[in-house]
This record gives C-alpha cells, structure tokens and sequence, in this order.
C-alpha cells in the first residue's frame, strides 16, 4: 500500500515543498521488501485466521517476537496490517490482494520482483542504462533455472488473474472458437477463455521452459485435451506447423509480448499471426503503450496532463524495465496501429484498461 500523507503533510509537502516529500519513496521501498518478506514468511496467510500477537506469530514463523514487531509495526504504518491491543489483523485491502481469500492474490508478482528481476536488476541497472541494453536479457539470465522460471511465471498468472476479466470481455471471441495464445507462458487468458465457454479450443505457445505452471493448472483443472501447450519460439519457429488441417484460428492473442521487439520484428509478427487466422478473426494485441493513456488539457497552463497518474507512472515505470530487462521499450500506441493496418487488418479498435493501469487491448480484425 503507498504511503498516503494526510491533508496537512499533502500540502507542506507537496503542494507548499516545505519538507523532503522525496523520503516517501524510501519508505515505499523499505515497504515492498518488507512485504516480500512478509510474503516468504506467510505472515498474511496466517492472520487470515483473525488477530495475532507478535509471541504467537513468531512462534508460527520460528522467528523473534521483537523481529516480528518491527515487521508489523512498518505494515502497520504503511497500511497493510491493523493494529489493536498488541495483536494483528490483515487491513482489507492486504486481504484481497494479497491472499487466496478472494482469488486475487497478487504476492507471487511481489515474490518475482524481489527474488528474480530486482536482484538481476541490480546487476545490470549500469550497464543497461549506459548501452541502451543489458549485458544479457533476463531471460537469458534465467537459463534453464526451472524454479527462477516458475517465479517469473506465476508472478505474471497473478497480474493476469487481477486482469483477465476485464481483458476478456473487451475480446470479441465466438463460441466454440479455435485461440492461439502466443508467447503465453502461464496460459491464464486462454485458460479462461475456456472455463467461460466448454467447447473453445486453445492452444498455448512459449518456450518449454515458461509452460509448467500453465500445465500444473491445465491438468488440475481438468482442461486436458481442449488446451494444447506446445514449447517452441514463436521468433523463428513457422507458425503455420500449429495450423492442424488448414483449421485456422479466430483469434491469436499477442498478451505482453510487442514490448520485447522493435518495429520491423512487430510488423513480421503481425503479418505471420495474420496469415494464421481465419477470415474475420481477431488478432488481440494486450500491451503498454505510449500515448496509451488519456489525457486532458488543463485550460490554466495548457499542459496536458494523465487522467491517471497511475496509469501514467505504470507505463514509465515498465519502459525502464523494458530497457533493463531487454533492451526494448514500449511502442507508441498510434503507430502499433498502423503497423496492424499495414500487416492488413482491416480495422483496430481500442480499450484502456482501469484494472491494469497503463495497459491497453488492441483488436485487429481480418476483412
């Protein structure tokens, strides 16, 4: 949770600069690695049960009651935690987005932060910067690391469980319809996609490596046989091995992946994407974008300015990870259009999520 001033600290510190407003963002980054913390220790997990003191809670996480009230004592400060009488609770919002309680639990992406992209971050931050790319990307870096690689991938399933419904509803996907979900990893969308209509047919393409967490929850859920996950690189390999028949698909999903390439490699990905859909299906872009984020006008200044500075601060925030992680950036919104134009799409239509801040689907349709 951000640290929110109160009115008075808003305006002597933001508003009138009469105090260092900047400390807010060190307390923030104490904050996230308290959390991740907190997280590896299943602190949240187990004041879903009710209140706890610090003795109780250091007894369950075999670690010290004064450790454990410092812990709490910045949770508490910060948000996540309540405090009454000596013992802890879960804040509401601490309970919905970080615990299973209510199916959005966004702490495996606060694990994959803090235990694979800030330290390899860490490591080329420099080098990235100075270049314009890092020494290695990061999934180079994660080699054949199955247990780094499930970290990375069941970070990006919780963001997309957060995602996926909004996101799906702005997909115009026909019943029964043939998906093609590329460079998926955890297969979240499709995976839905199918549990919304019984007779979709998806298939789930990514390197082999980035598949296991979408197989665990394809055999769990009993989707085996309507959800086909097949390891390759969909950079080189010949999309058209994953037509069977001639049956082409009526949607391909592109779920954050345009960021990892520059114009010309997009445009060649449009175009082979393209020639696997049947005539009116749907190439469905899901990505930050610059310029993706609406603006307005201030009549006083004429600045025009974010409507969300959420939204505006996500996509800065991914565009120097990008930079960091890959060596990419994101792609201004206007012209991924007119790369989905000139790949021969026939229209593209768009919707700015409010659920993912900075985010934005893009629907190419086939004439």
């Amino acid at each position: 949770m951000p640290l929110v001033p109160n009115a008075l600290e808003r305006l002597l510190l933001f508003r009138l600069n009469r105090g260092p407003g900047v400390a807010v963002d060190l307390f923030a980054a104490a904050g996230f690695r308290t959390v991740a913390y907190a997280l590896d220790l299943g602190l949240f997990d187990l004041l879903r049960g009710g209140p706890r003191s610090a003795a109780w809670l250091a007894r369950e996480t075999a670690t010290g009651e004064r450790g454990i009230e410092a812990v709490a004592g910045l949770l508490v400060a910060l948000g996540y935690l309540r405090e009454r009488d000596g013992r802890y609770a879960n804040a509401a919002a601490t309970t919905r987005w970080l615990t299973d309680a209510e199916g959005s639990n966004l702490g495996p992406w606060f694990t994959m932060w803090d235990a694979v992209v800030f330290p390899y971050w860490d490591a080329v931050f420099a080098a990235a910067v100075g270049e314009g790319h890092p020494p290695e990307t990061l999934y180079d870096y994660l080699g054949d690391d199955e247990a780094a690689w499930r970290l990375v991938q069941s970070g990006f399933r919780a963001t997309a469980v957060v995602a996926a419904p909004e996101v799906l509803d702005a997909v115009p996907v026909p019943r029964g319809a043939r998906v093609l979900d590329l460079g998926g990893g955890h297969g979240h969308y499709a995976l839905e996609l199918a549990r919304r209509d019984p007779d979709l047919r998806a298939t789930v393409f990514d390197l082999p490596a980035a598949l296991d967490v979408a197989r665990e929850t394809v055999d769990a859920g009993g989707f085996a046989g309507r959800m086909d996950l097949v390891g390759g690189d969909y950079r080189r390999d010949d999309l058209g091995d994953l037509v069977p028949d001639d049956d082409r698909y009526d949607a391909v999903f592109l779920f954050n992946v345009v960021h990892a390439h520059d114009a010309a490699e997009t445009r060649d990905l449009f175009e082979r994407a393209r020639a696997v859909l049947a005539p009116g299906g749907v190439l469905v872009v899901l990505d930050q974008f610059e310029g993706g984020v609406p603006e307005l006008r201030n009549p006083l200044t004429g600045e025009d300015l974010p409507l969300s500075n959420v939204a505006a601060a996500g996509v800065a925030f991914v565009d120097l990870t990008y930079l960091v992680t890959l060596g990419a950036r994101v792609h201004a919104v206007d012209a991924v259009e007119r790369w989905l134009r000139g790949a021969g799409f026939a229209s593209v239509e768009r919707t700015t999520l409010r659920r993912s801040p900075g985010a934005t689907v893009l629907v190419a349709r086939v004439s």
